[in-house]
């Protein structure tokens, strides 16, 4: 305010004007938001299915923050199968949107995942801004794999949330929704098991008691010798009916018993109970004790 003391008069200088409310990021982030809409880049048809049975889960976030540990512990519980991808990043701060926009492109076009989960734990609308940024939602756009946002809390919005095939509420939620709960699955293997033995016993029985009815069907005037001709055929195609289904069934427990021993050697607990471990220095893997001095 400057007061010209001669003339009585007053002038306002005004060096920035934000709108009342939110101000000016949340305006900004409405025009954007309109801006990609319009564009087509939410559009429901451009969005891409995620993968049934995830084997590579590619992982964007940061490597130390409670995110990244949250996705682990749900995965391996839900889905110990897949391999999780981690590419870390910041997820606030000036650098934050560059090192998304690589990151993405570096999980769609090298490590080349099932799916990929991109996101952050919850933060105030500043923290949450890396997010917003509009070159990182037409890189999520064009990524070739699905995408799943899992930006804050439930309550927290970002374009990256518009834009992405799915939103999840938070990173353990996202985990849950690209992965399959292998305790079903077992169930479902057993149940269907199970099916197959009651099938094929009541196809058995079925075809006994038709062999039994055909053996008393003297009135079709058929001689002793062809009878006992079409008797043996049954005989023979009935052991053959029940051999086939064993060799099924073999084949088929062999498969599962094959997939749960894979699991459990690709067990990372059961590995370190070997009294393994690994050990790096500067971000470099130690292979020897060459590698380390006093005081390290």
């Amino acid at each position: 305010l400057s007061v010209y003391q001669k003339a009585c008069s007053c002038q306002l200088y005004v060096y920035d004007i934000q709108p009342e409310g939110l101000g000016a990021k949340h305006l900004a982030f409405e025009q954007l938001k309109a801006k990609l809409e319009t564009e087509g880049l939410f559009d429901e048809k451009y969005k891409k299915t995620l993968p049934q049975y995830p084997e590579k889960i590619g992982v964007i976030t940061s490597g130390s923050g409670a995110a990244i540990q949250d996705i682990i512990n749900v995965l391996t519980r839900r889905w110990p199968v897949a391999k999780i991808m981690l590419t870390p990043v910041s997820v606030q701060g000036e650098d934050a949107p560059a090192q998304l926009l690589s990151a993405i492109t570096k999980q769609d076009k090298v490590i080349k995942p099932d799916v990929i989960i991109v996101g952050r734990g919850g933060g105030s609308s500043e923290d949450l801004s890396a997010f917003n940024d509009e070159m990182l939602a037409r890189a999520i756009f064009n990524c070739k794999t699905p995408v799943v946002s899992a930006v804050g809390h439930e309550t927290d919005f970002s374009i990256c949330d518009f834009v992405s095939d799915l939103r999840a509420p938070t990173p353990s939620a996202a985990a849950e929704l690209v992965s399959p709960d292998i305790n079903s699955l077992r169930q479902v293997f057993d149940d269907n098991l199970e099916w197959m033995r009651d099938f094929i016993e009541r196809k058995c029985n079925k075809y006994a008691d038709y062999l039994n009815n055909f053996s008393c069907a003297k009135y079709f005037n058929f001689t002793d010798n062809f009878i006992n001709k079409q008797q043996n055929k049954l005989d023979i195609l009935n052991e053959k009916l029940k051999l086939n289904f064993k060799n099924i069934i073999f084949n088929k427990e062999s498969e599962f018993s094959f997939a749960l021993a894979k699991l459990d050697s690709n067990n990372p607990a059961k590995i370190l109970s070997k009294n393994f471990c690994r050990i790096e220095k500067d971000k470099k893997t130690i292979a020897s004790v060459a590698g380390v001095k006093p005081g390290d």
